[in-house]
């Protein structure tokens, strides 16, 4: 059976992507860096493409323009400077872009709409998608490992949803906000991670236990699936299929990292815990 062009294109991107990728990962610094911006600043201009500013004057594209540049630049301070330096950063974005709306002649209802629209999607991909490097240089942890198990369960976990929620699923999960995900999909990619975690903490790690390594998973997966039903509600709102079509047979950047931007923070916030208090022993 002859491969569809769309099958090509995502064979050929996943073969080139998924080993820059890792590599990246694993040479950290200013290669992790610099990849997790370019992320927040595509992801960014994707956000502010879908975001609706119909009925609004022209010179609002100047406020559309200031937020995607604030969003770089709160994804560089957290990558540089760590979240406390960002979150700061972030509230001066919030704070003036609301007193800058505040000024316009549109309604009070579509101001406020639009003042939270772009504080969440500022906040989406400039405060989120920087724990990975967090994660990557975090004291005291096995960075590099914990970077493949981040990636390796949301890729597994993610493929076996899909294909046991297409095979056995029928009740749907979120129905509204993601018609094709399924209680059988969602729970299958659950308990898909429990064995990856077990493999990879016993192959993979020196210093870490198998226990701990399959809690991380788990965590993993839950956080990733749950943040690709937050990323499709905003597509919903929209109005969009997909966050845009700049990866070829990929869709967006958003589309493709979205469970890794809420998976990140959660793994980040596991260790740190499980650091500071001695958890697992």
């Amino acid at each position: 059976m002859a491969l569809s062009r769309n099958m090509v294109e995502r064979m050929a991107v996943a073969l080139i992507a998924i080993p820059a990728i890792v590599w990246t990962c694993y040479a950290g610094g200013w290669w992790l860096r610099s990849f997790l911006l370019l992320v927040s600043a595509l992801s960014a201009a994707e956000f502010l493409r879908g975001t609706d500013i119909s009925g609004y004057t022209r010179s609002i594209k100047g406020v559309m323009i200031l937020s995607w540049v604030a969003a770089v630049a709160i994804a560089l301070v957290h990558l540089v400077a760590g979240p406390g330096a960002a979150l700061s950063a972030f509230m001066i974005y919030a704070l003036a872009t609301g007193m800058l709306l505040s000024l316009r002649s549109e309604t009070p209802a579509k101001l406020y709409q639009l003042l939270t629209q772009l504080c969440w999607g500022v906040f989406y991909v400039s405060m989120l998608y920087p724990y990975v490097f967090l994660v990557r240089e975090m004291d005291g942890i096995e960075g590099f490992a914990w970077l493949l198990t981040l990636l390796g369960t949301i890729w597994i976990c993610d493929t076996v949803a899909m294909g046991f929620g297409r095979a056995f699923g029928s009740r749907k999960l979120a129905p509204s906000v993601s018609p094709n995900k399924t209680v059988v999909g969602f729970a299958s990619g659950l308990m898909a991670s429990i064995p990856i975690g077990y493999a990879l903490g016993s192959w993979f790690f020196e210093t870490e236990s198998a226990l701990v390594v399959t809690a991380g998973a788990f965590l993993i997966s839950l956080f990733g699936q749950l943040g690709d039903l937050v990323e499709s509600m905003w597509k919903r709102s929209c109005g969009l299929k997909d966050s845009s079509q700049i990866i070829p047979g990929h869709v967006g950047v958003m589309d493709r990292f979205d469970s890794l931007a809420f998976a990140a923070p959660a793994l980040y916030f596991f260790l740190a815990v499980k650091t500071e208090f001695n958890f697992f022993g």
